[in-house]
């Protein structure tokens, strides 16, 4: 009888627990349903200059390629989206050779529309140890994710904190971006209707319908050709 009475004396607490907790058990039961949160990709939000999308944890080249360091010798470097949006649709892209050693405001590697070339300047100074073989089959990545699966190059800098100090970044990266934007709106005067309005974003491919001075003249200004 004594163990009967305890037997029923502990299942009488349990349910009485329940019956007071059971809003607080139904909460749990839900978020253990839930599947996990996972981190975000790019933990750091984008900000807009002039419609132009850059990325406040890289630096840039006033040739609007940018460097992301990785590491204390480490740099990936990819265009900007100002870049990508002047060039408009790439057909192709000369990787640069592996091994090969690289010096900051050297010509890098070069992207290809309809017959005609820009070469871009690398931001940093080293060794490139990695290339993004996937531009060779899909250059258009270079234009649709300039700052992610459309990066072009790994630098192993030996000096990369001095590299890096000679790039633009924060309010200065932003104030440079607003002055190349107005820059190019005036290079294309008086055909405003080619630019977007109200700070929206560049209209992609501007570069496409210039003839060939005119291409050889937006290619010298901006990227430093």
């Amino acid at each position: 009888m004594v163990v009967l009475f305890v037997v029923v004396t502990f299942a009488a607490f349990i349910a009485l627990d329940y019956l007071l907790n059971r809003e607080k058990y139904a909460v749990e039961a839900e978020q253990a349903e839930r599947p996990p949160v996972r981190a975000s990709a790019r933990p750091f939000e984008p900000v807009f200059v002039n419609g132009v999308m850059m990325l406040p944890t890289l630096r840039y080249h006033p040739g609007h390629a940018w460097a992301n360091t990785e590491g204390a010798a480490t740099a990936r470097v990819g265009i900007d989206d100002f870049a990508a949006r002047i060039v408009g649709p790439i057909s192709q892209i000369d990787l640069p050779l592996v091994g090969r050693w690289i010096r900051q405001g050297e010509k890098a590697f070069s992207v290809h529309q309809e017959g005609r070339m820009a070469e871009i300047m690398s931001p940093v100074e080293g060794e490139i140890v990695q290339v993004n073989t996937t531009l060779r089959e899909s250059p258009q990545l270079l234009r649709d994710d300039p700052y992610g699966v459309g990066w072009v190059m790994v630098v192993h800098s030996p000096d990369l904190s001095t590299t890096i100090r000679n790039l633009l970044s924060g309010s200065l990266a932003q104030r440079w971006m607003e002055d190349a934007v107005e820059r190019l709106y005036r290079f294309f005067a008086p055909a405003v209707p080619a630019m977007a309005q109200d700070a929206g974003p560049l209209k992609p491919g501007l570069g496409a319908d210039l003839d060939a001075n005119r291409w050889r003249a937006l290619v010298k200004e901006f990227l430093l050709n």
